[in-house]
């Protein structure tokens, strides 16, 4: 089975190539950024928050990234259905999604999972710090015995 999805995952990547250089205008490392600035930054937020703000439960971290990974699949299917466009030629790609340059739309996309995230954590029960020291940055230092939290539920 992993030699067949292997192969099948050869095969759709040939089969790509030219439907990108068609799309992109031979641009590959335009390609490449753009749809790594659409999903990339939910997981970075997700991560961030994690290690940074022992409030972030599994719930805000879940719900976090699906936003994210939500938000960017829509700005990327419509970009790449309409086109990117040029100054002589723009794309007829709706201004509201669509309107800021993909670098930027990263920015907005890596905040708005830190709020998602925050906000769901926040409605939420939060994670007991016995199963958080030496696991985020406000508990690094900590001596005490960190439990896992699978062992609870054993």
């Amino acid at each position: 089975a992993g030699r067949i999805f292997v192969l099948l995952l050869t095969v759709v990547s040939i089969v790509w190539v030219p439907l990108v250089q068609v799309s992109q205008n031979g641009q590959l490392i335009h390609y490449t950024e753009s749809i790594s600035s659409y999903l990339g930054p939910p997981i970075a937020a997700v991560f961030v928050l994690a290690i940074f703000c022992k409030r972030v439960n599994e719930q805000g971290a879940f719900w976090g990234l699906m936003v994210g990974l939500a938000m960017g699949l829509i700005r990327m299917i419509t970009e790449f259905a309409y086109g990117t466009g040029s100054c002589l030629a723009p794309s007829n790609c709706p201004k509201i999604i669509c309107g800021v340059h993909y670098l930027y739309f990263s920015i907005v996309l890596f905040f708005g999972s830190m709020l998602v995230t925050l906000g769901i954590s926040l409605l939420t029960k939060p994670i007991p710090d016995v199963h958080l020291y030496r696991l985020c940055w406000v508990l690094r230092n900590s001596t005490e015995e960190r439990i896992d939290i699978d062992a609870e539920e054993k």
